[in-house]
């Protein structure tokens, strides 16, 4: 975009082939069924472990790691739907639902007063488990966009306004 506004017609398209080959990889992560997006691949044979599930379909040689993270229902949301090439591809709502969903959310209790955000996944894969306050960010901003972009559901709604009365 930034080369195009430029003038430089062949380093835009340069960059957008490079986005297009990595929109279409993460596309093909969305799993219709649950509206997740899984996390990326691993190379065939890869054994399960802490942040991998190496169970999706396979590519090649890899193999789909359909371990469930919070950050690839956001940063994937957050960098497509609002591109008009793939504003279509899914509907965008479903990533957000299936982040309210899936047991990200946390509230945790530090010196008698509680925190309440989003964590990066459904359980710790080790140490204890709390409130990741970048992925919070990242929630908030995709619930944001969301309701303002399309709506949201009622869900979505009361947890920004759930995050607002602990902020305040």
């Amino acid at each position: 975009m930034i080369e195009g506004e430029l003038g430089n017609a062949a380093d835009a398209a340069f960059w957008r082939a490079r986005a297009d080959a990595g929109a279409s990889f993460v596309l093909e992560m969305y799993d219709p069924s649950s509206g997740c997006f899984h996390a990326g691949t691993v190379p065939v044979g890869t054994a399960p472990g802490p942040g991998v599930d190496p169970t999706g379909s396979q590519r090649d040689d890899e193999v789909i790691n359909v371990f469930p993270f919070l950050d690839a229902q956001t940063f994937t949301t957050l960098a497509l739907a609002w591109d008009p090439v793939y504003r279509n591809a899914v509907d965008w709502r479903r990533p957000l639902e299936c982040m309210l969903g899936s047991g990200y959310d946390r509230t945790v209790t530090v010196a008698a007063t509680p925190f309440s955000g989003f964590n990066l996944v459904q359980e710790p894969t080790e140490g204890p488990d709390g409130v990741a306050w970048e992925l919070t960010a990242q929630a908030i901003s995709l619930m944001r966009f969301i309701l303002r972009w399309v709506g949201v559901s009622a869900c979505g709604r009361s947890r920004l306004s759930e995050i607002r009365i602990q902020r305040a």
